[in-house]
Order: structure tokens, then sequence, then C-alpha cells
């Protein structure tokens, strides 16, 4: 019995306290969910500025969405300070959303709805986030929007 308890505390008591962070990503002209598509997950401490050199370390995670349009990431331990999203391609997306670096901590607790822009159609429907998901509206590029990208 107490090599039972012993593999219970030493083998699954780390499993109960991983936490993870839910993905979903949902096509915004048709409401539908976003299958098969490239999604990755950053996590870094301290500031990320782009124009300011040196970056923090940025630990990137990705995975491919499922039938529902949901990827799950799992975060790293201790938790890190902010974490950010990338999905497809540079030319799948129209890139309608927006998404401040958010804490893991506020995604954990309440989730996150990443901000849309309307210069891409409204919404098919409002979105709502639970706690631990990420929610992100985007469209498909059209061929057109591809073709007039290529031509200088």
């Amino acid at each position: 019995m107490a090599c039972l308890i012993f593999e219970l505390i030493v083998f699954w008591a780390p499993c109960l306290t991983a936490q993870s962070i839910a993905l979903w990503l949902v096509n915004a002209k048709s409401g539908k969910p976003l299958s098969k598509t490239n999604a990755a997950m950053c996590t870094w401490n301290g500031t990320f500025d782009i124009r300011r050199p040196p970056y923090p370390e940025r630990i990137c995670v990705h995975a491919i969405t499922d039938k529902r349009g949901t990827a799950v990431f799992h975060l790293p331990v201790p938790l890190p300070e902010n974490v950010g999203f990338d999905i497809g391609g540079q030319r799948d997306f129209a890139g309608c959303w927006r998404l401040p670096d958010a804490s893991p901590e506020h995604v954990l607790r309440s989730g996150v709805v990443a901000a849309y822009s309307e210069k891409c159609g409204k919404l098919r429907a409002p979105l709502t986030a639970r706690p631990g998901e990420v929610v992100i509206a985007d469209r498909k590029r059209s061929l057109w929007e591809n073709m007039r990208s290529e031509i200088p």
C-alpha cells in the first residue's frame, strides 16, 4: 500500500499541477471552427519590444488545431510573465485580430478573447472565452488578396 501511495505522489502529482491553455480558432465569416490550422504559443519573461533589443528569451510551442478548432498548450512551471499566439502562415489569414501580451494568470483565471478588427467584416456571432481559454477570430485570405500582395 505504501508503494502505491508513493507512486501516486511521485508520478501523478506533477500531472495534477500542470496548467494548460486552450486556443480556440474561429472563422470570423462563418462562425465555424478553423480546423487543421497551424498555431503557436510563445512564452517569455520581461518586456518584448521589437524596437528595443535585447529581446527576452522566448519559448514557442507549435500545434495543429483539431476538428473543433482547438489546440491545447501546456504552460511551463513556473508560469512565465507573458504569453502570445500566432496562427497560420504569413499568407493564410487576413490578420483581423490583435492580442496584446497577456499574462497566463489572466488567461487561466478568466479567459481572453482577442480584439477583432471590423475592417475584416462583421463577426457572425459574439465570442466569449472560458477560464483557461484564448479565442481568436480571423478569416482566410482570398486568392485575390494573395495575388495582389505578390504583384509589385
